[in-house]
């Protein structure tokens, strides 16, 4: 039964203003496969049953940090699905992240009826990316929540307002060898989080072969 005051709380501050000890102790996760990042949600991870966005602009590393993060699940032998509505999957840059195409389950489609294809699968998978931002059905998200996923949306701005972690990618350098680019530098803040205090930071590297730097892949 909810507390009265929480119940409160939430009302005037949001949903997860307060946590008690015990919702955060149940929190299964995924991890982003940077250590720092996984430090900076204080959870470990991206949490499962649940839906994290990560936002980015320009060249920032949205993409590869989704595709390491399903490659991470896949070598420890989890099922992966993309939903990709626009066709913007690039399996060859996806394979240099590490991800094996075999065990990648990418959905297509019209928005509806592949948001049908999405219920079906849901329940066979770790790990969920959403390749823009999408609205989710009542049916869906309910889904998510009995399922033992992680749903990672990636945005060019928007946030879903019942997003349980924002991460906003920020581009902070373009990486050189001699006279040409190779990579880039991008700095992950956590800009909401149900489950910890927002407002941390971690720094990492992303080379154009696909190797991120700090990572733990």
């Amino acid at each position: 039964m909810q507390n009265p005051l929480l119940t409160e709380i939430e009302s005037r501050f949001g949903r997860g203003a307060v946590q008690r000890l015990s919702d955060l102790a149940s929190v299964g996760v995924v991890s982003t496969t940077l250590p720092q990042l996984d430090t900076a949600l204080c959870i470990g991870g991206l949490p499962q049953k649940h839906m994290s966005v990560i936002v980015s602009t320009g060249t920032s590393g949205a993409a590869t940090l989704a595709y390491r993060i399903a490659a991470q699940q896949q070598n420890v032998g989890e099922l992966t699905a993309l939903l990709d509505t626009k066709h913007t999957f690039d399996p060859d840059y996806a394979a240099r992240c590490g991800l094996q195409l075999q065990q990648m389950m990418v959905v297509r489609g019209k928005h509806d009826r592949a948001l049908e294809t999405v219920h079906r699968v849901l329940s066979h998978v770790s790990l969920l990316i959403i390749s823009e931002l999408l609205p989710l059905s009542g049916r869906l998200r309910h889904d998510i929540t009995r399922s033992n996923a992680a749903v990672v949306m990636l945005s060019s701005g928007e946030v879903p307002a019942d997003a349980a972690v924002v991460i906003e990618l920020q581009h902070r350098a373009w990486i050189r060898h001699r006279r040409d680019i190779v990579g880039y530098q991008s700095r992950a803040v956590v800009r909401k989080n149900r489950f910890a205090p927002a407002g941390q930071t971690a720094d990492f590297e992303i080379r154009f072969d696909g190797f991120v730097d700090g990572d733990a892949l």
